[in-house]
């Protein structure tokens, strides 16, 4: 007996690459001072690639 799928869809907004944001926003992104103010040591730009511009998971419709 097949056993019933329950997906839990939740929309997720998702900002660009660091590459492709105007100019004035990539110095914000690699600035240096509020991620260490928030206490992340980690590179600025693979932390906004992981946790802010790419998000994990399977995308449907868009």
């Amino acid at each position: 007996m097949p056993e019933p799928c329950v997906l839990t869809p939740e929309q997720v907004t998702e900002h660009p690459d660091h590459l492709e944001p105007p100019e004035e926003l990539k110095q914000q992104i690699t600035d240096l001072a509020p991620w260490r103010a928030a206490g992340t040591a980690a590179d600025p730009k693979e932390l906004y690639n992981d946790a802010l511009s790419h998000t994990p998971g399977w995308k449907i419709g868009g």
